[in-house]
């Protein structure tokens, strides 16, 4: 998989990373939806999670289909179930990202 980067903006010490799920509650977003808490935990790493599922908001982030994911404000899986291990290097990189940030 291609390195991917996050940009980030000055933050305080005690922030998280921000991911969304956007779906409408289906077997796919629930999945996803669990994929990306047990990913964080296994990494130890505070995550805010908002699902989206209002279809306005779904249409701001020019999807076609669900689920997807929005780590930090970019869409990075679009209309598929995303997988643990994916969902742990998207989020290790977010946090290196952060990181870089407080020093």
């Amino acid at each position: 998989m291609p390195q991917r980067t996050f940009k980030r903006k000055k933050v305080k010490k005690e922030a998280m990373t921000i991911v969304k799920l956007l779906g409408m509650g289906c077997y796919k977003t629930r999945v996803t939806e669990a994929n990306i808490k047990k990913a964080a935990s296994e990494l130890n790493i505070p995550i805010f999670l908002e699902k989206i599922e209002d279809i306005d908001e779904l249409l701001k982030y020019d999807i076609l289909s669900t689920p997807s994911v929005v780590i930090d404000g970019k869409v990075w899986i679009k209309g598929r179930v995303a997988d643990i291990e994916e969902i742990k290097t998207l989020l290790s990189q977010s946090l290196e990202a952060l990181e870089e940030l407080k020093d």
